[in-house]
């Protein structure tokens, strides 16, 4: 374990900070209020110790705060198949909890994530897939994610006050696409336009749906036209 003190540069600030120092032949992100399953880690150790793949997958948990399971996401990937990206479920919640990449995969692209704002994990499942070849699936749950505890970001609330950090993030990965456009395969682009549309979907919908009555519609409108001018192609 190894303790970094640093001023505090929210979500971003952290993953930048870690990949830099980073030594692991493998990365993956661990949020302050989620937890690794302790009975599972050390095979997943292991099972990382004898995998090549750029990408490795297992299966999370959403949970309370008791610990208790409310959502079990197993992926059950069949990777006897074409073991790349499109083996990544479309159906199923997929979120940064479920990814493991090589370091030096993510390193070597100049990856940034978006500092000082909330829900940039959404980078972290976007730039990086650009990367990946070749995935493993590790079939076990490995991470606990939390639900529910008030004052977290995916506290409704809470949401709707940082509602244009979800807007900047969006951005950010509809610039990086932008710069990408031609230069990725065909695997690599496909992923990335479905993770766009699932992205831009969810801003809509909690926007229209479930803040319409505590939000000003001018603000989606803005950021409506702004996607149209700069990003007309995404």
């Amino acid at each position: 374990f190894r303790v970094i003190d640093k001023e505090n540069g929210n979500y971003g600030s952290c993953v930048n900070r870690g990949l830099a120092v980073a030594h692991g032949k493998y990365i993956k992100v661990l949020d302050a209020d989620d937890w690794f399953d302790s009975k599972n880690f050390e095979t997943f150790l292991s099972f990382l110790e004898s995998c090549d793949a750029d990408l490795v997958i297992s299966d999370f948990d959403q949970v309370d705060e008791s610990g208790n399971l409310i959502n079990r996401f197993s992926y059950c990937l069949d990777t006897s198949a074409d073991d790349s990206l499109a083996v990544i479920p479309r159906n199923k919640l997929f979120m940064m909890h479920a990814v493991a990449y090589k370091t030096n995969n993510v390193r070597n692209i100049g990856y940034h994530q978006t500092e000082g704002i909330s829900y940039t994990d959404q980078e972290w499942i976007f730039m990086p897939m650009i990367t990946v070849d070749e995935v493993a699936y590790f079939d076990q749950v490995v991470y606990k994610y939390l639900v529910g505890r008030e004052g977290q970001t995916m506290d409704p609330s809470v949401f709707i006050k940082h509602f244009n950090q979800e807007m900047q993030g969006l951005e950010s990965m509809m610039r990086q696409f932008e710069e990408l456009r031609g230069r990725v395969k065909k695997e690599q682009y496909d992923y990335l336009v479905w993770r766009l549309k699932t992205r831009m979907d969810l801003v809509y919908d909690r926007f229209l749906v479930k803040s319409y009555k505590t939000m000003d519609i001018k603000e989606l409108v803005a950021f409506d036209n702004k996607m149209k001018k700069h990003y007309p192609a995404s």
